[in-house]
């Protein structure tokens, strides 16, 4: 059986693993020739983040600390593109079909947290999260949810909201359902998709309305 070929060296501006000296032109294998080290990492610039490739070993991700919050509502919507696909049959359903509602609960609350803090954005855009996420219906309700799931509950005066009943009455298509109680006594359950999409459908007249675009 012939050799299975040896792995091309990337072509990667690479330093030494513990003291980053600058392994140009030296060989894979040989040490650093300023401290003996034989371990490599490979410097790879991918869009705004930067990524280190150990040689034959890993990854690593070093995240920039200003990221744009455009970023955050990519991993929204598709968070609602899965929710889609699971109501309609498609794709492959998590052994927990809830997992796919509390992960967009989440990044709603993440979304409205880097909306908050992003440099980029003009203040009143910045300043007006919180009060603008505390009105829409949707993205509270879905911040409840989030936060039920994260505290394990909620102390007294906030909304409790989790998602139940799962139900998947064909073995195909799903259906969310969440059932909350406001600290006022009301109670009730929402649909988890329409939520999702009325959230989505929230955040983007907040867009608009201080003419912030989706892309860059």
């Amino acid at each position: 059986m012939a050799d299975a070929p040896e792995s091309a060296e990337p072509e990667w501006p690479a330093v030494c693993h513990d003291h980053g000296h600058d392994l140009t032109g030296v060989p894979p294998g040989e040490p650093c020739p300023e401290c003996g080290d034989t371990n490599r990492k490979y410097l790879v610039t991918a869009e705004t983040d930067v990524v280190t490739a150990a040689h034959n070993a890993g990854l690593e991700i070093e995240y920039i600390p200003e990221r744009s919050w455009r970023e955050q509502w990519g991993r929204l919507l598709d968070d609602l593109d899965a929710m889609e696909r699971l109501a309609d049959g498609i794709g492959e359903r998590p052994l927990d079909p809830r997992e796919v509602v509390d992960a967009f609960c989440a990044e709603c609350y993440i979304l409205k947290e880097w909306l908050r803090k992003d440099p980029a954005l003009p203040q009143k855009a910045r300043n007006g999260v919180n009060t603008f996420a505390a009105g829409s219906t949707t993205i509270h309700l879905a911040c409840a949810v989030h936060n039920t799931h994260k505290h394990y509950g909620r102390d007294p005066g906030y909304t409790t909201a989790r998602v139940s009943p799962v139900r998947i009455p064909d073995g195909v298509r799903v259906s969310w359902t969440i059932t909350w109680h406001k600290p006022d006594g009301t109670s009730g359950t929402t649909d988890a998709l329409e939520m999702a999409r009325g959230a989505v459908a929230d955040w983007r007249s907040y867009f608009a309305a201080h003419g912030l675009s989706e892309s860059e």
